[in-house]
Order: structure tokens, then C-alpha cells, then sequence
């Protein structure tokens, strides 16, 4: 995460919300910080089957949300609003926050 680039962090929505009253057409993302992810969650679920079964992770949209949210500094009532390959695009950028911490031995 020490590599930030607000280039890399730019996602071009291909359909407009509106943020605090405006229409906004581009979100720049800020790097989290540990309070972003204590008040959000974090947004990949581990879970390790008790039968020796391995791990699933899955996605948290719910924290996803929060972040693109908090990280944009859009209102929530913006992300309920976007298009789903908008909130994919937004989820790939902030999924890139985490890079080496989901990977998995």
C-alpha cells in the first residue's frame, strides 16, 4: 500500500450519481486507514470449515459499500445508486488496497 497512486485509485462511472446534490461522474479514492476498516469491516470473509474442508472466501458487500463510500467521500444513498459495473470497478480499486494481505498459504 505504500505505492499509492491517486491515478490508479480514479474510477470513471459510466452512468452518474448524484453526491451531496451534484452529479458526479468520477470517484478518486483515498488509501484506507485502520478506522476506515473497524467501522466497515474488512471486505474479504475467510471461513475455515470445521471438517478440515479448506476455506471460502467470499466478498462483503456490505463493507465494500461502506468503504467505496467513505473512501470517495460519497453518501451511502450514492453507492445504492450506481450501476453494478460501476460498483465492480469500485470494488476493484478497493479490493487493490489489500493486494498481498488476501493472499492465502
Amino acid at each position: 500500500m505504500s505505492d499509492f497512486n491517486e491515478n490508479e485509485n480514479v474510477v470513471e462511472l459510466q452512468k452518474e450519481v448524484v453526491s451531496h446534490g451534484e452529479p458526479v461522474s468520477k470517484l478518486t479514492f483515498r488509501e484506507p486507514t485502520g478506522e476506515d476498516i473497524m467501522k466497515s469491516g474488512h471486505p474479504m470473509k475467510i471461513t475455515v470449515s470445521n471438517d478440515g474442508g479448506g476455506q471460502t472466501m467470499s466478498m462483503d458487500t456490505q463493507a465494500l459499500g461502506t468503504l467505496i463510500s467513505r473512501l470517495a467521500e460519497i453518501p451511502a444513498s450514492s453507492v445504492r445508486a450506481m450501476s453494478v459495473s460501476d460498483f465492480q470497478s469500485c470494488t476493484n480499486v478497493i479490493m487493490g488496497f489489500f493486494g498481498d494481505s488476501l493472499e492465502t498459504e
